[in-house]
């Protein structure tokens, strides 16, 4: 109540003297006349308010509530004896008087000066104990400050991070998109059968980037293995390993859960999934298991094999694979020489397993139920 909002000093009875002005707001007597020498078209605007315009001839009104107030208590102000219109806040032990600051860094107290442990500014123990308590709250704010900044840098890294994985996958993408249009035909299958052999190459790594989620063309077989699988793997491939039932054992026996890519000589792509691993008994094994499935490519639909599948694989050490009991899908070593087996009694199915149509023999997945092997691809599904 008694500072001076607009200069933030102390009334006195003096230079700053409290003035009331025609919009009712105070201010004192040296800020009155800062805004005076200012005038323009005879009219003062308020520090407070730039709507208020206050007339420069207007009579001066003080605040007697203040002035009084003021005059109660104008023992606390002290006056500098040298320089009447400043305070004197500042105690010299050398002269032994108060002095104000103009006195402080006059000529004549420079020796003074230098040695400022001659004096005791009242003051000082008011700044001591704002400094205590500001100290706390500075430290506080830096620690704000540190932990924003490191919110902001950690948060950055991790942008950074998922946008180099998103590169990087779509770098992956790329690679694989530039593979798929670059296809090395294997050597050993014959030139009857290369255009073929591209077409299978397109459907198979249309598939197999799928179930990598590198693509998101054909969900054939994601829908049905309920997008479960978390990588597949090459493990076996007829044209580059092998036609002989030992090679496929060799390298697909104990693998996990497979899915067996099969390209025959009427050009028709198809295969058949099993979560069951591969192994080579001497005498035929079967083995039941209600998640196997049959699927073509070349009509990109899924099977469920009636009479003679019967949601059974049967292993054999002397045959590469049998899905069904002694019919099905049956590949015989050497299959690529071999008259294969594919006995179409079957029904097809959706990729949620509800039955579409009967098949007859003209609907064979392999083209006719006896084949031989083009190539043939084994995938270890990693769930």
């Amino acid at each position: 109540m008694l500072i001076c909002q607009h200069c933030k000093k102390f009334y006195n009875l003096q230079e700053r003297k409290p003035f009331l002005l025609s919009c009712g707001d105070i201010l004192c007597t040296q800020c009155y006349n800062n805004q005076k020498d200012q005038v323009q078209n005879l009219q003062i605007q308020c520090p407070f308010d730039e709507k208020h315009l206050c007339p420069v001839d207007q009579q001066i009104i003080e605040p007697m509530y203040l002035i009084r107030i003021l005059k109660n208590n104008d023992f606390f102000c002290i006056n500098c004896d040298i320089h009447s219109q400043e305070n004197a806040n500042i105690y010299c032990q050398n002269q032994h008087q108060l002095i104000c600051n103009y006195c402080w860094v006059k000529d004549a107290n420079k020796k003074i000066v230098n040695d400022h442990t001659q004096y005791l500014n009242f003051e000082r123990i008011f700044l001591d104990e704002a400094f205590d308590k500001m100290i706390p709250i500075l430290k506080l704010e830096i620690d704000k400050f540190q932990q924003k900044s490191f919110n902001e840098k950690h948060q950055k890294i991790i942008q950074e991070d998922a946008q180099l994985k998103i590169e990087q996958d779509k770098r992956k993408h790329f690679d694989l998109q530039k593979l798929d249009q670059i296809v090395v035909i294997p050597f050993n299958i014959d030139k009857l059968y290369h255009n073929m052999y591209l077409e299978f190459r397109r459907l198979v790594n249309e598939q197999v980037n799928n179930l990598l989620r590198i693509s998101n063309n054909n969900t054939l077989l994601t829908n049905k293995l309920r997008n479960e699988q978390k990588d597949v793997k090459l493990i076996y491939q007829a044209s580059r390993d092998g036609f002989k039932a030992i090679d496929f054992h060799s390298r697909c026996d104990n693998k996990g859960p497979t899915i067996s890519f099969v390209l025959s000589i009427f050009g028709k792509t198809f295969g058949g999934y099993t979560p069951i691993p591969w192994t080579s008994p001497q005498n035929s094994q079967m083995i039941r298991n209600d998640d196997s499935f049959l699927f073509s490519l070349t009509k990109n639909a899924l099977y469920q094999q009636n009479q003679y599948f019967d949601c059974y694989v049967t292993h054999k050490k002397e045959q590469l694979m049998i899905f069904g009991k002694e019919a099905g899908i049956n590949i015989q070593n050497d299959c690529n020489q071999q008259f294969n087996q594919c006995i179409m009694s079957q029904k097809q199915i959706d990729d949620q397993g509800a039955w579409i149509a009967q098949l007859g023999e003209n609907d064979n997945i392999a083209g006719y139920s006896r084949f031989k092997v083009v190539d043939l691809e084994v995938y270890q599904v990693i769930f």
